[in-house]
């Protein structure tokens, strides 16, 4: 797995490997309680569009790699390394039809190649 492929791992994957599920969906946003403190209403978001999450109680946010690095507590290379212990579904973007304002199916591949350094 190279850096790219780390990037692209898709975070609702991530989070649901974790045993994290959302609390609800809003569309394309994802809405989680925050996995970094206790909270009954959820106040973490993940862009299924963009592949990003925001935590609203930290004011932080970022890509699947600086989630594992806040999660863990670890650096770029500890981070990598967890992510490609696992086999996660990739992120691809989704496209949206403008003429049926239909979402198009959301495309997974499954990454098991271990990341090059």
């Amino acid at each position: 797995m190279n850096i790219n492929d780390a990037k692209n791992i898709d975070i609702v994957s991530f989070l649901s490997k974790r045993g994290i599920s959302p609390v609800r969906t809003n569309g394309a946003q994802y809405l989680y309680r925050s996995p970094f403190r206790n909270e009954t209403n959820p106040s973490f978001s993940v862009s299924i569009k963009k592949n990003q999450w925001y935590d609203f109680g930290l004011g932080e946010g970022g890509d699947v790699i600086s989630l594992v690095r806040k999660l863990h507590n670890v650096g770029f290379r500890e981070a990598s390394e967890i992510l490609s212990c696992q086999r996660y579904s990739t992120f691809m973007p989704q496209s949206f039809s403008s003429s049926k304002k239909e979402c198009a199916s959301k495309i997974t591949k499954t990454i098991d190649t271990p990341l090059i350094r």
